[in-house]
């Protein structure tokens, strides 16, 4: 009998500790908003079974959320959206389905707990699907601020659930809202996961950090990057397609007003047409801006702020043009320190190099993507290898930036969010008769 009594006096304690560091769920049922699922869904009673990756259902209920978005007029109206329902029909998905060695299975790890970008609304999209395509329940927290992109997101997989045969998944996701300050609620719900994903700033991946996650659980961190485009001038000039191409580079940085960390913020120009090749590019940007982009006065206020700051800090430095629309700052070399901060909307520093070799300094482990024109990516990759460079994870064409991938910042998203079953088979002993 005192044994009994001992024991629950131990695990109450441990209750009213663990609720001290990981949070209660009262606060987490009263105050956060499901936007998508529901609270009774994701107490402590939870029952997790987690499913194959690529499972049949989850695939079956993405596909039919794309064919929803694609077949509805309005969804027109966002083109981040049409380009997430192209990523998570039936037909993209199986490109990313991984081959299955035998004597191994891939399975979810449990509940995934992601808290999304505020400045890219599209991306609570991709980490509801990954995390239903690893085989787990997700949980996803989204922006606070409203976005037209959730809500409708939002609203075409309720009415997909909503059709036979998903209806099933209902438990398995929810996307919900609360404010960012309530670490009590974080706390409560890092406790809960098996794989835990930040997307943000530096200071968005220190804050969530500081809820603690169960000694099984794992995580993912996508922090504060910067990338940078490289155009051959001797290729720009001789280019046919500059119009598309220039359409590309509008797509990569004006679509998301810079603010992705995808967007390039440098532009280097190779070769010894480096200067004819700006002279030609910039201009043709400037006119296809002035069509499509009108920036906000506060945040024209900024980028002068930013310019003019940048001119004061590092002698040497030329703003080659103030446009509010189109600002260029003119460096001699390539120099991680110009990107560290930066006030989005089309704020440009750029550079001239005889040859690659001038990015290693900006090939830094907080360097993203490459994008780039004129040149076979190889030489890029060969660049990074060679020099061992930290940064640099991924390398695409202009116009590219943006595409989703599986594979981001160096991470194998799909096999980080999943757990592999390996198994080896022994002898099979013959069973009486």
């Amino acid at each position: 009998m005192k044994r009994i009594e001992e024991r629950a006096t131990f695990l109450t304690a441990r209750r009213i500790a663990d609720t001290a560091v990981y949070g209660s769920q009262d606060a987490f049922s009263e105050d956060v908003k499901f936007v998508v699922g529901q609270a009774t869904d994701w107490g402590p009673e939870k029952v997790v079974r987690v499913r194959d990756a690529f499972d049949d259902a989850v695939v079956g209920f993405l596909d039919a959320l794309a064919r929803r978005i694609l077949a509805d007029t309005n969804a027109r109206q966002f083109p981040d959206i049409i380009a997430f329902a192209f990523w998570c029909r039936k037909a993209s998905l199986e490109k990313l389905r991984p081959g299955v060695r035998a004597g191994r299975a891939t399975l979810g790890r449990g509940v995934g707990f992601h808290v999304s970008p505020s400045n890219v609304p599209i991306m609570a999209a991709y980490n509801l699907a990954m995390g239903l395509i690893a085989g787990n329940d997700t949980i996803v927290r989204v922006p606070y601020r409203v976005f037209p992109q959730i809500e409708y997101l939002c609203s075409a997989i309720g009415a997909t659930l909503s059709q036979d045969g998903h209806a099933a998944l209902r438990a398995t996701m929810a996307l919900i809202r609360y404010d960012r300050s309530r670490a009590d609620i974080t706390r409560y719900l890092s406790a809960r996961c098996d794989v835990r994903v930040i997307w943000g700033g530096d200071a968005t991946v220190d804050e969530i950090r500081r809820a603690p996650l169960r000694p099984h659980a794992h995580e993912l961190t996508f922090p504060d990057r910067y990338s940078i485009a490289v155009i051959d001038g001797g290729a720009w000039l001789a280019a046919e397609n500059k119009a598309a191409q220039v359409h590309g580079f509008y797509n990569d940085t004006y679509l998301n007003d810079q603010a992705s960390c995808a967007s390039p913020r440098m532009v280097v120009w190779l070769g010894q047409h480096a200067r004819e090749a700006r002279s030609d590019f910039w201009p043709r940007l400037e006119a296809l801006v002035g069509e499509r982009y009108r920036p906000f006065p506060a945040q024209t206020v900024a980028k002068l702020e930013y310019a003019y700051g940048m001119l004061a800090q590092h002698p040497g430095l030329q703003l080659v043009s103030s446009d509010p629309r189109v600002m260029r700052v003119f460096s001699v070399t390539p120099r991680p320190e110009l990107l560290e901060w930066h006030p989005n909307g089309g704020v440009f520093v750029e550079c001239e190099a005889r040859g690659l070799g001038a990015l290693v300094p900006v090939l830094d482990r907080r360097c993203q993507t490459v994008s780039y024109f004129g040149l076979p990516a190889e030489e890029l990759v060969a660049l990074i290898r060679t020099a061992g460079t930290l940064g640099g994870d991924r390398i695409v064409p202009i116009g590219q930036t943006l595409d989703f991938s599986a594979i981001w910042d160096g991470h194998d998203i799909l096999r980080a969010l999943s757990r592999t079953i390996d198994v080896f088979e022994g002898p099979v002993p013959r069973r009486p008769s």
